[in-house]
């Protein structure tokens, strides 16, 4: 199933613990040391002096350590991959626009894009697709929407409003590049587009996407985020593995038919369908408890009263893994219950097809 952008603009799910398919074995074989946890395995494959910006650790050691962009010496190689070791891979739907590089994703949602060398080896770890001189972490396009508050990505009657003419020649894209600071105020720019026209164009568009500051789980504090956005008019050409713009972050001309072509013949992922809350309770085979807020119930609840938790599932119909997203109290007990719903597998042209959902749920005092 190809998963449409314009399907984000109605539920987003967080990203989903799963296999990374790549082209290269070696990407293969370090996720499987992630998962393993193994340190090891992981500090024979930085190459140093090694790059590295835009990772975010959740240890406080480690992000005292790392977390802002250095160089890595060989003396703290080991140091560094006991940090990495302990970031937790999740399924990445973007893929890279070099051949030397991969996009992981870790929990909760941060994009990394490493690049390799000849041998195989880890040279370079920067936030996937560039971000700022400061290194900022960049959120998954899933993670970065459950931070909006104004807006959507759902952009065709606003472009056909602004532009009429221009958008005669579809598809037409954009990326835009967002990034959100400690205090919820939110910047916009052109990452790079098909025109220069549809940059602006973009842009114009999104004029009123605003957001909320981004907190990290278990922490107290918000911190400075930035997430890609790929946009395309109409919204039912987006295509099912988007490939991330140029790290340098420099404006560059976009070939979409050739974005469309890329996924499908590199780096082939599995589809994993996004479902309305209403969509997965239809695949429920026994009433969900607890039961998630309803739409009428969720405007009157205070935001800080509501618990996110994303429910995915797998081709069987088997609850697949469950993260929460805001770490609210009884989010523990909330998640245990979850893992035990029971579904009917999520199928598309006879085809069944993992799926996630975005749930949320009023936290009682």
């Amino acid at each position: 199933m190809t998963v449409r952008l314009a399907l984000l603009a109605l539920l987003v799910p967080s990203a989903v613990l799963a296999d990374t398919m790549s082209s290269r074995t070696s990407d293969a074989e370090l996720v499987r040391a992630m998962k393993r946890h193994d340190a090891k395995t992981i500090a024979a494959r930085l190459a140093t002096p090694l790059e590295y910006k835009g990772v975010w650790f959740a240890d406080a050691g480690c992000a005292k350590r790392f977390s802002r962009a250095g160089v890595l010496q060989t003396k703290d190689r080991e140091v560094f991959a006991r940090c990495f070791a302990k970031l937790v891979p999740q399924l990445s739907t973007r893929v890279s626009t070099s051949r030397e590089s991969t996009v992981i994703t870790v929990e909760p949602g941060i994009e990394l894009e490493l690049t390799f060398d000849a041998e195989g080896n880890i040279r370079r770890i920067n936030p996937a697709g560039g971000s700022d001189t400061q290194g900022t972490p960049m959120l998954t396009a899933q993670a970065f929407e459950a931070l909006r508050t104004t807006g959507t990505t759902l952009l065709d009657d606003k472009v056909r409003e602004l532009d009429n003419e221009l958008t005669k020649a579809n598809p037409t894209s954009a990326w835009i590049r967002t990034c959100v600071a400690e205090t919820g105020l939110s910047t916009r720019e052109t990452a790079w587009s098909s025109t220069p026209m549809t940059g602006e164009l973009f842009l114009r568009a999104t004029s009123d996407w605003t957001f909320r500051a981004y907190t990290p789980p278990k922490q107290k504090r918000p911190v400075r985020v930035c997430s890609l956005s790929l946009l395309t008019y109409p919204a039912s050409r987006a295509p099912s593995i988007e490939t991330l713009p140029k790290g340098s972050g420099a404006r560059v001309e976009y070939d979409f038919e050739d974005d469309l072509d890329f996924g499908t013949n590199l780096a082939p992922l599995p589809a994993i369908a996004t479902l309305q809350p209403h969509e997965l309770a239809a695949l429920s085979l026994v009433p969900l408890d607890p039961k998630p807020a309803t739409a009428v119930q969720l405007t009157h609840t205070p935001r800080d009263r509501l618990s996110s938790i994303n429910v995915c599932l797998g081709t069987q119909g088997t609850v697949r893994n469950v993260v929460t997203l805001d770490q609210q109290p009884g989010d523990r007990i909330r998640a245990g219950k979850i893992w035990r719903w029971k579904f009917k597998p999520y199928v598309v042209n006879g085809v069944a097809t993992e799926a996630c959902a975005l749930l949320k749920f009023i936290v009682t005092p």
